[in-house]
């Protein structure tokens, strides 16, 4: 969940942060679903990832999919990111 905070654009702001955390989480998945204490254990699969995202949360879908070997599809639905740069 990566809220923009409508036309504050604290979210736009904290872009490359949402990214990030994204990444990161798909690694945190691998790591609890190989540990045999997670609840998660065995119940993942790392090495199929897919990515959902509406709005802010889609644009971040699309650029942190290709940067992630494991996901394998991105469902972006109204992706809205204006970078600048």
């Amino acid at each position: 969940y990566y809220p923009s905070l409508g036309m504050l654009g604290i979210g736009d702001d904290l872009f490359d942060d949402h990214v990030a955390h994204c990444l990161r989480t798909i690694d945190w998945i691998a790591e609890e679903h190989a540990d045999p204490a997670s609840p998660i254990y065995g119940m993942a699969d790392p090495s199929n990832v897919g990515l959902v995202g509406h709005s802010l949360g889609g644009s971040v879908a699309l650029v942190a999919g290709p940067q992630h070997p494991n996901v394998r599809t991105i469902v972006s639905l109204d992706a809205m990111w204006d970078q600048d740069d």
